[in-house]
């Protein structure tokens, strides 16, 4: 079986919201039984997830939240290393999250949840409660997990 990349992408979208139980029978309970979800990461992992959820249920109300106003999407990136593409071909903003998906996006800095509350805490002192919660916070460089390797070498 050959897949586009398309194809795995609306996989990995639906496998990233699937685990909500959202298809299928139960797609009228999970909008009845979770008004809200929120989504903490908006970069390719949280705006998937966003906007797969918002494919599977017109109801829910999906709350993104993500510090920067724009992201670098990562497929794609090596066209802009050999020089076919340039970076703002592959900057995007969350317009489209907003205005077709109805995508509610919070610019700010998440300090902690409480999933006992079922809470997520802002920088601003701001509080959002939520029914579901998808945590994709993307990747991070850990730089002591390689011998003689340090933030000072990976930024020159």
């Amino acid at each position: 079986m050959n897949l586009s990349r398309r194809e795995i992408i609306k996989l990995l979208g639906a496998s990233a919201v699937a685990p909500l139980g959202i298809f299928g029978a139960s797609n009228q309970a999970f909008a009845k039984n979770a008004a809200s979800v929120v989504v903490i990461g908006g970069g390719f992992g949280g705006m998937t997830a966003a906007k797969y959820l918002r494919m599977a249920d017109k109801n829910v109300k999906i709350t993104l939240i993500e510090p920067n106003k724009e992201y670098i999407t990562c497929p794609r990136s090596n066209d802009v290393i050999v020089g076919h593409m340039e970076m703002h071909e592959i900057t995007f903003t969350y317009d489209v999250i907003r205005s077709k998906y109805g995508v509610n996006v919070i610019h700010d800095q998440v300090v902690g949840f409480d999933g006992q509350k079922k809470q997520v805490s802002l920088s601003d002192g701001k509080k959002l409660k939520y029914d579901y919660l998808i945590v994709s916070p993307g990747i991070d460089f850990k730089y002591d997990a390689v011998d003689g390797w340090s933030k000072e070498i990976g930024e020159t």
